[in-house]
């Protein structure tokens, strides 16, 4: 058994045997971007739509991604307990006329006034998919927008540091789930933390209420229905900017036997 990505799946899903030995698994993290909601220029909310609404999933996914990843419109993964795409898509899905008409209601029609804006980016350098990513968003934001975006690199620790501090003003990064829960997804990486600790200064009050009240309620429906509840005011808020999950892939050979399939189609050596 094999894990491939990239290029190397795209050919595995169109060759007539290859396509019958792959496996593929959601992989419960999300790409996104934060920012720093409590300084100009994102403490508008408009612009944060506005960029939200310009930004092509499908194309990143099956294009830039080549197939090796799903759109994200909010912080669950596909597959995930609580995972809602109907809720939360209409909040950040692509719609480049809504982005430019919400670009004008923040102030900046077709661009103007606005100064550059900079995405930082994690690792010296990122990962090829990542670079490529976050470039296919500088030009979709020049393209539906008229923004211009310039990407600026920090090493792994520098870019954590600036993070904790909340010193990030536009940010790439992920989130990889520790266990199969929303409260990992949706409150561990969003709940209102001071300087020093979380990811981003976004506040909402109804947001952590709802996830501290959830942190207590013992009815598991209730309960996850209060994060999927606090996950759309994510969306809604664009607290982040949501933009896919990757799928696991790997070949495996018919004639390897004894290594079952978990509930998450992935395969697991133990017991082999």
């Amino acid at each position: 058994r094999i894990g491939i990505s990239g290029p190397d799946l795209q050919r595995a899903r169109i060759d007539p045997v290859l396509s019958q030995e792959l496996i593929t698994f959601p992989n419960f993290g999300t790409y996104y971007t934060i920012f720093q909601t409590t300084r100009p220029p994102f403490n508008n909310i408009k612009l944060r739509q506005a960029i939200a609404h310009a930004i092509d999933r499908e194309s990143i996914c099956n294009i830039v991604l080549a197939g090796a990843a799903t759109p994200a419109y909010g912080m669950l993964p596909k597959g995930f307990p609580g995972y809602q795409v109907d809720r939360v898509q209409p909040h950040q899905e692509f719609d480049p006329e809504q982005a430019r008409q919400l670009l004008m209601e923040a102030g900046y029609p077709d661009g103007k006034g606005l100064p550059p804006l900079e995405l930082w980016v994690r690792g010296e350098p990122p990962t090829t998919d990542e670079w490529n990513v976050v470039v296919a968003i500088q030009q979709m934001l020049k393209e539906h927008l008229n923004i211009n975006m310039k990407i600026r690199q920090h090493s792994t620790n520098a870019f954590n540091a600036f993070m904790r501090n909340h010193e990030i003003p536009w940010g790439f990064l992920w989130f990889n789930m520790d266990y199969p829960d929303p409260s990992d997804m949706i409150a561990v990486p969003w709940r209102s933390q001071s300087t020093g600790a979380g990811r981003q200064d976004w506040q909402h009050d109804v947001f952590d209420r709802l996830v501290d009240n959830a942190a207590q309620e013992f009815d598991n429906r209730k309960r996850v229905g209060m994060y999927q509840e606090a996950e759309e005011i994510l969306a809604q808020q664009t607290a982040g900017v949501f933009l896919y999950n990757l799928v696991n892939a790997s070949l495996s050979k018919p004639w390897v036997k004894g290594i079952d399939l978990n509930k998450y189609g992935d395969r697991r050596w133990s017991g082999f």
